[in-house]
């Protein structure tokens, strides 16, 4: 009998025992357990947006996004060739202040560059609108006789009204026989008070050049063609003449500057006749002459030649 109850009692703990662990081995593995898996979508967190970035902004580029044709596949149109250059020689009176536009009082200051010159001098003068000479005088050349170099000046002048349209001239002449050879101009605003406004300017290409017949060539045959380059400030025509010793023309024409507008570089050819008693220097002059309020000439090239009927 003590044997059933012990035996008994000992089934018992020991059942009592496996009961406890099973419970514990529950109790843990429930603790360790991993969540269930969802469906969800995760959390988006907000983008943040470059500053001055376009509310309209498309998105990123990626690799199924079509591709954008930034220019077309056609041909393109062929542009039109511009004219060949022309290799344009130094101008040969350079005026370096007052500058085209310069707005001066009395007693402004005049300097540049010119010559060589009759007497190693240039003439300076001031027309006013209606063509009127306001001041006038000779200035030498800072050089050795016979060369090109600096000229300086003070023009004085006297106006009735406050502002008035000008052309300051500077001209040079030949050591052969002192005919004019070269004119070169600016333009400028006169004031009788206020304060002076000077625009420098320095030396570049001569605004209209000869560069057939050569500077001392031969011309004969009657007729001189005349070829050169160069441009102007309004559309008009470039007087042609050939001049001799006395001022005389012996042979003139006209013609006009083929450039693609006015102010840009072009060319002129024209044939010139002439009738001449003896063979003899003549100076070959080509002149833009002046279409504004101001008459006269706005600018004037030269060659010297041997001309022969």
């Amino acid at each position: 009998m003590k044997r059933i109850c012990l035996l008994t009692i000992m089934l018992a703990g020991f059942v009592s025992l496996a009961m406890s662990a099973c419970g514990a081995f529950t109790t843990a593995q429930t603790e360790i357990a991993l969540p269930a898996m969802t469906t969800a979508e995760p959390t988006q967190l907000p983008t943040e947006t470059p500053l001055h970035q376009p509310a309209d902004m498309p998105e990123p580029f990626t690799e199924i996004t079509s591709a954008i044709v930034i220019e077309s596949v056609e041909d393109l149109e062929t542009p039109t060739p511009l004219p060949a250059l022309v290799n344009m020689p130094l101008e040969q009176i350079a005026i370096y202040e007052p500058g085209p536009g310069s707005q001066v009082t009395t007693g402004f200051r005049v300097s540049g560059w010119g010559g060589p010159s009759f007497n190693d001098r240039v003439l300076i003068r001031l027309l006013g609108e209606d063509g009127t000479v306001l001041s006038k005088g000779w200035r030498y050349l800072q050089v050795l006789s016979g060369n090109p170099g600096r000229f300086n000046a003070t023009v004085n002048f006297d106006i009735e009204h406050v502002a008035e349209e000008a052309r300051l001239e500077i001209s040079m002449q030949s050591w052969r026989d002192r005919q004019t050879t070269h004119i070169s101009t600016v333009n400028l605003t006169l004031l009788s008070a206020g304060t002076a406004l000077i625009h420098p300017a320095r030396r570049g290409a001569e605004k209209l050049a000869i560069l057939s017949p050569r500077e001392e060539g031969v011309v004969s045959g009657g007729v001189a063609l005349v070829e050169g380059a160069g441009w102007v400030d309004s559309d008009t025509l470039l007087n042609v003449d050939i001049i001799n010793n006395r001022g005389e023309s012996l042979g003139s024409a006209q013609v006009e500057l083929d450039a693609p507008a006015v102010g840009q570089l072009g060319t002129f050819s024209v044939e010139v006749p002439y009738q001449i008693p003896f063979q003899q220097w003549v100076h070959i002059t080509v002149a833009e002459p002046s279409t504004g309020n101001i008459p006269g000439i706005i600018h004037l090239a030269s060659v010297e030649v041997w001309i022969i009927q």
